[in-house]
């Protein structure tokens, strides 16, 4: 598979040719990681970006074998769209660490050196009841409309029977 080009891969690839993904992924892997890492030195944040970027080449492929009109309009330039994928996916995680930061910071929680975030559990408790409620809202309303439909179905009362 490797002295084919990248055109005879990609269209191998929409076609379901698991040889092929393979070849692709071995052919570029190396080059997202180096494309990541020349924009950041948060090795958490290049790991989550070309996975992303995997995940999704992978629906692309899947889109594209069943929509031929989403293919690529020109497959010699997958190496392009695998770095400029690479580049959004990278935009994304920075801005969702944003996000938690933002999010931290509102109901008192600190980033550590690592990139995560650390919460004070005594923040909460010295607020009464009505502020404590204020600031969890507004933490909740900067979630995304996924996780907080996915955080009020966790908290309903009683428990969703199963």
């Amino acid at each position: 598979m490797e002295e084919r080009s990248d055109a005879e891969l990609y269209e191998l690839a929409v076609g379901g040719d698991r040889a092929a993904v393979r070849a692709i992924a071995s052919r570029f892997h190396a080059d997202l990681i180096r494309h990541a890492k020349a924009k950041t030195s948060q090795a958490a944040a290049v790991e989550d970006a070309v996975a992303d970027t995997w995940i999704r080449f992978f629906h692309h492929l899947r889109r594209a074998a069943a929509d031929p009109s989403r293919r690529l309009r020109k497959p010699e330039s997958l190496r392009y769209w695998l770095l400029t994928t690479t580049r959004h996916a990278l935009m994304d995680v920075f801005r969702s660490d944003q996000r938690q930061a933002d999010v931290a910071e509102r109901i008192g929680g600190q980033q550590t050196a690592a990139g995560q975030f650390s919460y004070q559990p005594d923040y909460l408790e010295r607020l009464d009841n009505d502020e404590r409620r204020r600031v969890m809202m507004r933490a909740f309303r900067q979630l995304s409309e996924v996780c907080r439909e996915l955080l009020s179905l966790l908290l309903l009362d009683p428990p969703p029977e199963y």
